[in-house]
């Protein structure tokens, strides 16, 4: 890197020093003025989600090539590249530098045109790396989350940087426990950790694709693996000769390196490095665990779900409010108190291990994207549960089996309790009270309660007189009569048994939904039938399919005989008298008689 735009650095990189100081911008007006300096020409400025981006063109591009000197160029279109500058007041700097590539047709060589105090390779600006190594105090997270430059070129300043400032020791650290297959040549103690030089001992390879001996090295280059904190502090081997090879049957391959772990998504660990993190994972949360590391907490969730299943990334925590409980089979991960509400953050514990279809053990879990389910409100606010919800995926017969969700109602996303106790408040408050105390929408509130009380109506009713309230393509299984109002409870004789997404037999009743419809009055009673729709899943390609319901306005709630009979009644009857039959306001009516109509009704 040039070194003629900034002053060099003092020894010891203090960031209290003046010559550190003169390295920071105290507005994005001054970063444009510096770049500007340089030759670059400032667009605009557009605010980003951590800080601001600001938009230039590079110098004027080159009219001959930089190596030969020939003006026989190529020139294509123009390229960008977002360079990470020198934070401002804590927000993120980005540059979008739009530069001209090209291409010379004497010397076959590619350059691209001059870019000062920008290191294009890494991505970030020259002033930017200067800062870097003037922190060599800072955790490589936090540098990168502070200057949004890539992780890996942060991690190689720093690297270098303690290099520099704290001298090598020969050997490893005392405690180190060597690996297998791995020789330490030096090591640096920083006060971010330690950085171990190391290469591998072995001496030959083979292509991993024909197993033949006869391979070519290609290129040399280094690699970071996270090794198991030492008294506390992070330890990372760096390989400085990691090694690729081609084989004569055409594939490419790295050099295996003994004790690091070879998955894919988690290349950068050894094997002993990830066994302490999922013995840690029940214990601790995932920050603090990456933190030791010096990587994010992605890369831990990643290893905890791999090696440990879903629950493997899940510290159980406990909800800090008197009164409340969780549900049956229920982990809680997380709480936050919000303004307005209560959130909470759960998912389901597994619990089964047979598949109900085929009977083969060791089916896999997989857990669904939380859902917002509504709880019982605590000390005066709603309560939001974010809940996780699990599906089995068998490997033997391929089906999908849903865990039960014990204690929630998935229809109206709330939980059993809630519902109970809006059918409790009910009498004594109003919808829009309810649905004020428990965050739900007013109709949402009235659909649980007027469910919930059907339920209640079911366990008490009787089959009494079935045909006076049949309604053709159903099967009526209970009559009762409660508050002068005549309720029957219905079910479709004709199930959807044919997938209509893969043309598969292979249906199955899944879960059903409750619908309250009106019907035309008898023995001068109102009627509310109760029809209970079943929605059919496919084991085969999994989709699920609701079972129409003939003769029935789902939207208005209605049967189409009930319109048909308003029809006729309103051109002998006053409404007030035909409403009052019905158990319905009159401004009800004329909605339902204006499409009556149009609907054809059943013999």
């Amino acid at each position: 890197m040039s070194s003629s735009l900034l002053p060099d650095l003092p020894p010891d990189g203090s960031p209290q020093d003046p010559q550190i100081s003169a390295l920071t911008s105290s507005s994005v007006a001054d970063v444009c003025t510096f770049w500007q300096a340089l030759g670059y020409t400032a667009l605009r400025t557009t605010p980003t989600k951590h800080g601001v981006r600001l938009h230039m063109n590079g110098p004027t591009a080159q009219r001959r090539c930089p190596m030969c000197g020939s003006d026989k160029l190529t020139l294509p279109a123009p390229s960008d590249a977002l360079i990470a500058d020198i934070p401002v007041d804590g927000m993120q700097v980005v540059l979008a530098v739009r530069f001209q590539p090209g291409y010379c047709r004497s010397c076959i060589d590619t350059f691209h045109s001059p870019l000062p105090g920008i290191d294009l390779d890494q991505y970030l600006s020259e002033r930017l790396a200067r800062w870097l190594a003037a922190r060599p105090h800072q955790g490589i997270i936090e540098v990168v989350q502070q200057t949004g430059a890539r992780l890996s070129v942060v991690r190689r300043i720093l690297q270098q940087t303690a290099e520099d400032r704290h001298g090598r020791r020969p050997g490893a650290p005392d405690g180190f426990q060597p690996i297998p297959g791995i020789e330490v040549a030096h090591h640096v103690h920083s006060p971010r950790g330690y950085d171990l030089y190391v290469h591998s001992t072995v001496g030959s390879f083979r292509c991993p694709e024909c197993d033949s001996d006869d391979v070519i090295w290609t290129h040399t280059h280094a690699r970071v693996v996270h090794d198991r904190p030492l008294r506390g502090e992070r330890v990372d081997l760096v390989f400085t000769r990691y090694r690729n090879f081609h084989c004569i049957c055409g594939r490419g391959f790295h050099e295996p390196l003994p004790g690091v772990a070879d998955s894919p998504r988690n290349p950068r660990l050894t094997t002993r490095a990830q066994a302490w993190i999922v013995e840690q994972g029940g214990v601790r949360p995932e920050q603090d665990i990456a933190n030791d590391f010096g990587v994010l907490p992605g890369t831990i969730h990643r290893v905890l779900v791999e090696h440990g299943g879903e629950m493997g990334a899940v510290v159980p925590q406990e909800v800090p409010v008197a009164g409340w409980e969780p549900l049956p089979d229920m982990v809680i991960s997380r709480y936050v108190r919000g303004p307005d509400r209560h959130n909470i953050y759960a998912q389901a514990r597994p619990t089964m291990s047979v598949c109900p279809h085929c009977g083969t053990r060791g089916m896999e879990a997989h857990w669904r994207h939380s859902r917002a389910i509504r709880d019982l409100p605590l000390e005066g606010l709603p309560v939001t549960l974010h809940y996780r919800s699990i599906v089995y995926k068998c490997g033997t017969c391929r089906r999908s089996t849903p865990q039960p969700m014990l204690g929630i109602d998935p229809l109206f996303k709330t939980t059993g309790r809630l519902a109970q106790w809006l059918v409790e408040q009910a009498p004594s408050a109003s919808p829009e009270d309810l649905a004020h105390k428990s965050g739900l929408r007013v109709a949402v509130v009235t659909g649980v309660v007027r469910t919930v009380q059907a339920r209640q109506l079911l366990a008490t009713a009787t089959v009494a007189s079935p045909r006076r309230l049949a309604l053709p393509g159903y099967t009526v299984h209970r009559c009762t009569v409660a508050d002068g109002i005549e309720h029957a409870f219905l079910t479709p004789d004709k199930l959807v048994l044919v997938c209509p997404h893969c043309f598969s037999r292979s249906m199955v009743p899944r879960r059903s939904r409750e619908h309250s419809v009106r019907d035309v009055p008898s023995l001068g009673h109102p009627v509310l039938l109760h029809i209970e729709q079943p929605i059919m899943y496919c084991s085969d390609c999994g989709n699920e399919t609701t079972t129409p319901l003939p003769y029935v306005d789902l939207r208005r709630r209605v049967t189409e005989r009930l319109g048909q009979w308003l029809h006729d009644e309103l051109r002998t009857h006053k409404r007030a008298d035909v409403a009052a039959r019905i158990g319905v306001p009159i401004s009800w009516l004329d909605t339902i008689a204006r499409v009556a109509g149009k609907r054809r009704s059943p013999p």
